[in-house]
């Protein structure tokens, strides 16, 4: 059975993958080099990756809301989705300035 938006490419045609900012961080390969300072570096990679994880779970599951607008409602649906995301991260990142 073909969907009536069977038109939609998904991750294919996003200009965001899954998790692709933590795999970017993430590297162990420099564990063993530089007399021990390489570990440090792995560490700081390791903790700027979980970081970037965080990120991508939130990216991940605003496009996956976004998708599922998409099949329901069609490409207005996701845009409004899109869109009510956007709207409340900047009312979150404008509260929190606020208490600052």
């Amino acid at each position: 059975m073909r969907s009536r938006h069977a038109g939609d490419a998904g991750w294919a045609k996003s200009w965001y993958k899954p998790y692709g900012l933590a795999r970017w961080a993430y590297s162990d390969s420099t564990i063993e080099k530089w007399y021990g300072a390489g570990f440090v570096w792995f560490l700081l990679r390791l903790l700027f990756s979980v970081f970037l994880g965080l990120i991508d779970t939130l990216l991940t599951l605003g496009f996956v809301l976004g998708q599922l607008a998409f099949i329901i409602f069609g490409p207005t649906g996701r845009d409004v989705t899109y869109g009510f995301l956007v709207l409340g991260f900047i009312v979150l990142v404008i509260a929190w300035l606020s208490d600052l």
